[in-house]
C-alpha cells in the first residue's frame, strides 16, 4: 500500500503491529474507518495475495465469474446476523487447489454450527439479538488526564515517580505531610504514594508506581469505548455458556480458556457505564446510595418528626404549675427571656430528636463513624417547627464523598488489574462468536436443500439435484415449478452411464431450456465450495480449480473492436496456467454463425489439447462445430442436450431441465413462436403465424 495509506492505518490503529492485526483478522469495517471501504477490501484482498499466491479475483477469471460467487455467498451472508460476521464471511474468498487444507479448515465451521443449532435451539432468538449488537472493538487512545501524583517521603521516590510516570500523569514531591492538605485545596483529583507510610489522612493512595495503581481509568477508557461489544458479549455468554464458549474456541482452534475470557467479560461489563456498577462492591454502592438519598431522607424525617411532635403535644394534657405562668407573664410584660418549659415537655423534644436521628442513620445505613456526625443534628430545646442542623450534615455529605471517591479509586485500580492487557482477549471473543454466526447460518440453510461439498484431487465436477443460487431463494420462498438438476463434467466419482469422464463438453437445447442456469450453477458450486462454503445441491464433488472463468452470452452482434476483444480473452483463457474451469454461454451470438463455429471449434480444440482444463461451451452450432474439429479431438468432445417435449396446455414449455449425456438436442424455436403465438394479439398474431409457417416448413 502507499504511504499515505499505511500512516492513516497506523494512526488510526495506534500502531503498526495493531493496524496488521486488524489487516489479517480481516475488520472490514474497522480498516474502512480509516482507509474507506474500497481500498479496505483491496488491503485484506492483498493479504490473501501474500498468503496464497493469488488475488481472490484472479481465481474468479472473469467479473462474471466474481458476480457468481457473491449470488452464491449471499445464501449464507442473508443469515448472518452480527457486523462482524458479515466482515469475515466476505473474506470467505475463493482460494487456489494449494489451500485445500485451508478450505476443509473453513468448511469444518458448519459443524460447529451444527452443534450450536442443536444445543441452542430454545435460545437461538436471545443469541441472534446480541449477535445483531456485535461490533469490532474500536481502537482507543486514552484520554489526558488531570490527576496528580503525589509523592511525599525520600526524594527517590519522586524520581522513580518520574522516570515511570513522568509522561503521563503530572508528579509532585511533598515533604511533608502537611503539604498534602495544601495541596488537595489546589487540586481536585490527586492520589498519593507513599511507600515510607508518612500520611494518614483521607486522600486515596497507590501502592505501586503501575498505569493500573494510578492511572486506572487509561485501562478502563478502552473497555468503556467499546461498551456495545462488551454488552453484546456479555449477553450472547449468557446464552452460550461457558461450555459452549469452550466448544467455539476449541473448534475453530483458539487456544483461549472459556473460564478467564467470561471472568474478564464481567469485570469489564461492570465499568463500562459512566460509573462503577455498584453490583462490584457492597460498600461502594451503599456510600453511593447514601449519598444520592441524604437530602429527600432529611427532609422526609423532619416532616415525619414535625407530624409526629404536634401529634404527642396535642395528645398530652399538661399540669402547668401556677408559679411557671407568672413568670411567663412577667418576663412578657418585662420583655426578658421566658421560664422553661416543664420536664415532661422536654423530654418529649429530646425524644423525638433521637429518633429522627436514628431514622436518618438507619435509612442511610450509615457506619460508626457517620452515626457520630448524625447525633445532634436535631436541637434538643423546644422548637418548633424541628429543623435538622444542615451544617452537620453537610460535614457528613463530605465525609461520604471522601469515602466513595477513596472507595471508587480502590475498585478502579482492582478492576484496572484484572483487565490490564487483556483488551486481546475481548477481540478474540468477537472474532469467535463472529464466526459462530457464519457457523449457524451454515447450519441453518444445510437444514434446506444445501450441502457441504467433497474436495476431489481429480479434475472435475459433480453435481446431484443442484440449483442455481438466485432460484434457490424462490425455492425457499415456496415458489412453485422450480426443477434442480444433476450434472457432471470431468473425472469424479460420480459416472453417470453414457459419460466416460470427459473433460469438454458442448452443452446444446432448447431455447430457454435452462443451458445458461445450468453454466451459472456450476460456477457458483465451484466458487463456493473453494470459498469453503456450502453449496446449493443435495451433493456435489468438486476438483479445485486455479481459476474460473464464466463468460456470458454476448449482447447482440459484436463489431469489429468487440469481437477482436473477445477473441483476446479466448486467446488467455485457451493457454492460460494451472487448473482451469471454463464456462462460455453461445459464443456464437458474436458474430456470423459460420465463423463462430470455426472460432468455437478453434477454442475448444485448444483446451482440449491442455489436460489441466474442464470446459462446458453452451452452443445452437454442435454439429457445425464438430465438423470443424480434427479428428483426433472430435472423439474426446462430449454433446450433451437439454430436449424440450413440447408445449402443456397453457403453451408454457415443457421442459427436462436435466441434461442428457451424449445426446443433440434439437433448438426448438417453434415452440417458443407456437407460445407467443398463442398469448399474442391483433396483428402481432399475423407476424408469428408467418414465421411459425417458415419455421414449419424449413424455410
Amino acid at each position: 500500500m502507499g504511504a499515505k495509506v499505511e500512516a492513516r492505518l497506523v494512526e488510526y490503529f495506534g500502531g503498526e503491529a495493531k493496524a496488521l492485526e486488524a489487516i489479517a483478522g480481516c475488520r472490514l469495517s474497522l480498516i474502512a474507518e480509516a482507509v474507506g471501504a474500497p481500498m479496505a477490501h483491496r488491503i485484506v484482498q492483498g493479504a490473501y495475495k501474500l498468503l496464497y499466491g493469488n488475488w481472490p479475483r484472479e481465481i474468479a477469471g472473469t467479473s462474471d465469474a466474481w458476480r457468481l460467487y457473491l449470488e452464491a455467498r449471499r445464501i449464507v451472508e442473508n443469515h448472518v446476523y452480527s457486523p462482524p460476521g458479515r466482515d469475515l464471511l466476505s473474506c470467505l474468498v475463493p482460494l487456489p487447489p494449494s489451500a485445500h487444507k485451508a478450505i476443509e479448515t473453513r468448511q469444518r465451521i458448519a459443524w460447529l454450527g451444527n452443534h450450536l443449532l442443536r444445543a441452542l435451539a430454545t435460545q437461538l432468538g436471545r443469541l441472534r439479538d446480541a449477535l445483531r449488537e456485535l461490533t469490532w472493538p474500536r481502537p482507543h487512545t486514552p484520554r489526558v488526564s488531570g490527576r496528580v501524583l503525589a509523592v511525599i517521603g525520600d526524594h527517590f521516590y519522586y524520581e522513580e515517580a518520574m522516570k515511570k510516570l513522568g509522561r503521563l500523569v503530572r508528579v509532585v514531591y511533598v515533604d511533608d505531610p502537611r503539604g498534602l492538605e495544601e495541596l488537595s485545596r489546589e487540586e481536585s483529583d490527586i492520589v498519593v504514594y507513599d511507600p515510607q507510610g508518612l500520611y494518614a489522612g483521607q486522600l486515596p493512595k497507590v501502592e505501586e508506581l503501575t498505569i493500573t495503581q494510578v492511572l486506572p481509568e487509561h485501562v478502563i477508557d478502552w473497555y468503556r469505548a467499546n461498551k456495545q461489544a462488551i454488552n453484546a458479549l456479555v449477553k450472547a455468554i449468557e446464552v452460550i455458556g461457558a461450555s459452549g464458549l469452550a466448544l467455539v474456541f476449541s473448534t475453530l482452534g483458539y487456544r483461549v480458556d472459556a473460564e478467564k475470557l467470561i471472568e474478564t467479560i464481567r469485570y469489564a461489563s461492570l465499568v463500562v457505564g459512566s460509573d462503577i456498577n455498584p453490583s462490584l462492591d457492597p460498600e461502594y454502592a451503599r456510600l453511593r446510595k447514601a449519598l444520592a438519598k441524604l437530602d429527600n431522607t432529611v427532609d422526609e424525617v423532619e416532616t415525619w418528626a414535625n407530624t409526629l411532635l404536634q401529634e404527642r403535644l396535642s395528645s398530652r394534657e399538661l399540669r402547668i404549675p401556677g408559679q411557671w405562668l407568672l413568670e411567663v407573664l412577667r418576663s412578657l410584660h418585662e420583655g426578658s427571656p421566658p421560664p422553661s418549659l416543664p420536664e415532661d415537655v422536654l423530654l418529649v423534644f429530646e425524644e423525638i430528636a433521637e429518633q429522627a436521628e436514628k431514622a436518618i442513620t438507619e435509612k442511610l445505613q450509615l457506619d460508626s463513624d457517620e452515626r457520630e456526625l448524625v447525633r445532634g443534628v436535631f436541637p434538643r430545646t423546644p422548637r418548633v417547627p424541628l429543623e435538622a442542623d444542615r451544617g452537620r450534615l453537610e460535614e457528613l455529605r463530605l465525609l461520604l464523598l471522601s469515602k466513595l471517591h477513596i472507595r471508587r479509586m480502590k475498585l478502579l485500580q482492582q478492576v484496572a488489574e484484572k483487565l490490564y492487557d487483556k483488551e486481546g482477549l475481548v477481540e478474540v471473543a468477537v472474532e469467535a462468536l463472529a464466526l459462530a454466526d457464519i457457523a449457524l447460518a451454515e447450519a441453518e440453510i444445510l437444514q434446506h436443500g444445501t450441502s457441504m461439498p467433497s474436495l476431489i484431487d481429480t479434475l472435475g465436477v459433480a453435481i446431484v439435484n443442484g440449483i442455481e443460487a438466485s432460484l434457490y431463494q424462490h425455492e425457499l420462498a415456496g415458489h412453485a415449478g422450480i426443477q434442480r438438476v444433476s450434472y457432471v463434467v470431468g473425472e469424479t466419482p460420480i459416472k453417470p452411464p453414457a459419460t466416460h469422464g470427459e473433460r469438454i463438453v458442448l452443452l446444446t437445447g432448447a431455447n430457454s431450456g435452462g443451458k445458461t442456469t445450468l453454466l451459472k450453477m456450476i460456477a457458483e458450486t465451484v466458487l463456493a465450495a473453494q470459498s469453503g462454503l456450502p453449496v446449493t445441491a443435495e451433493k456435489a464433488w468438486v476438483g479445485l480449480f486455479n481459476q474460473v472463468y464464466f463468460l456470458s452470452k454476448p449482447q447482440g452482434m459484436a463489431d469489429a473492436g468487440a469481437l477482436e476483444q473477445t477473441l483476446r480473452l479466448l486467446a488467455e483463457i485457451a493457454y492460460g496456467k494451472g487448473r482451469r474451469l471454463v464456462l462460455v454461454d453461445e459464443l456464437e451470438a458474436a458474430t456470423e454463425a459460420d465463423a463462430a463455429a470455426k472460432i468455437i471449434s478453434g477454442f475448444v480444440e485448444a483446451l482440449a489439447a491442455d489436460n489441466q482444463t474442464v470446459a462446458v461451451v453452451v452452443t445452437h452450432l454442435a454439429p457445425e462445430v464438430l465438423e470443424s474439429l480434427e479428428k483426433t479431438i472430435r472423439q474426446h468432445i462430449r454433446v450433451d442436450g437439454i430436449e424440450a417435449k413440447g408445449l402443456d396446455e397453457n403453451y408454457n414449455l415443457v421442459v427436462d431441465r436435466n441434461p442428457r449425456y451424449n445426446y443433440l438436442a434439437r433448438t426448438t424455436p417453434e415452440l417458443v413462436v407456437t407460445k407467443l403465438l398463442h398469448r399474442a394479439q391483433n396483428r402481432e398474431k399475423e407476424f408469428y403465424k408467418r414465421v411459425l409457417d417458415k419455421l414449419s416448413r424449413g424455410q
